[in-house]
């Protein structure tokens, strides 16, 4: 009895050395797997031989043969044709007069042109742009443009004008920006024959008291506002027109605004001879237009 313990005893011990020899086993090929697999990856990209490389290139190409394979088919599939073809669509554009649209049957009164690029029709109208005939709007417009000029014409039915010509000492020049500064503070608005007038009232309305030219290398001129800031002038030229609804109002503000030009530009005032102006000249002359 002993001797059978004994062996049962020795029995067990060698089944549970072998038992533990193979789980020990098969835990070393896991890890003996895992570590291959690592090390037949870069970059988180599988690690060919040559031959499995040669392979996967075959199976690549097979996958482009069959590709071409295809395409070749559909390239060389018949076309389908349409038993009947279909004209493109063409429009006519027809022009007729209220007469002659009373007979639809004539194909004289239809006007048509077709342009056709690359096959296509297509089709475009006939535009007559010549003008002929008078336009009521059109003439109303301009015998008003006509009216407004002649009746804002400065020089419009006078028989005589005084004049005060303003010229910088030492030969200064005046620029075009002064002139706009000079037509701000005083009051004088650009108009018509391109000059700048003061009228009795400084938004432009009322009767003009008197305008203002210029003077340059080349004689009078007018102001162009497209280039007057890059302008140049000799002398600036003030005059009102007689007759005169308001002679003495406007003789008394041109004077005034002479006056004060020659001293924001340290000239002289002169008439159009180059005759000096005192305060007796100015005295005299108002005296005469008093009783003009």
């Amino acid at each position: 009895m002993e001797v059978l313990n004994i062996l049962a005893i020795l029995l067990a011990i060698a089944v549970l050395i072998v038992g533990i020899y193979i789980i020990i086993r098969g835990i070393r090929s896991n890890n003996d797997e895992l570590d291959n697999s690592k090390s037949n990856q870069k970059h988180g990209l599988p690690i060919l031989a040559r031959h499995e490389r040669q392979l996967h290139h075959d199976h690549q190409g097979e996958d482009e043969d069959a590709l071409s394979s295809m395409a070749a088919a559909i390239s060389s599939a018949p076309a389908m044709v349409m038993d009947e073809p279909v004209a493109p669509a063409t429009v006519t554009t027809s022009t007729q007069t209220d007469s002659e649209q009373m007979d639809i049957g004539e194909s004289d009164d239809v006007a048509t042109t077709e342009t056709t690029f690359d096959g296509l029709s297509v089709p475009s109208q006939q535009i007559n742009k010549s003008f002929e005939q008078q336009s009521p709007v059109l003439d109303r417009h301009l015998d008003e443009q006509q009216s407004f000029d002649e009746s804002t014409n400065p020089l419009q039915d006078y028989t005589e004008t005084f004049t005060i010509v303003i010229t910088p000492q030492f030969g200064a020049s005046i620029s075009g920006r002064q002139v706009l500064d000079i037509a701000r503070n005083y009051g004088l608005k650009h108009g018509s024959m391109n000059m700048f007038h003061r009228h009795e009232y400084e938004d432009g309305r009322g009767v003009r008291w008197f305008s203002m030219m210029a003077e340059d290398k080349n004689g009078p001129t007018a102001f162009d506002l497209n280039t007057l800031a890059d302008d140049y002038f000799d002398s600036l030229i003030l005059f009102l027109v007689i007759p005169h609804k308001q002679l003495l109002r406007g003789y008394d503000s041109m004077v005034s605004t002479a006056g004060l030009l020659a001293g924001d530009l340290n000239a002289i005032l002169t008439d159009e001879n180059r005759m000096r102006f005192d305060a007796e000249s100015f005295d005299r002359l108002r005296a005469i237009f008093a009783n003009h």
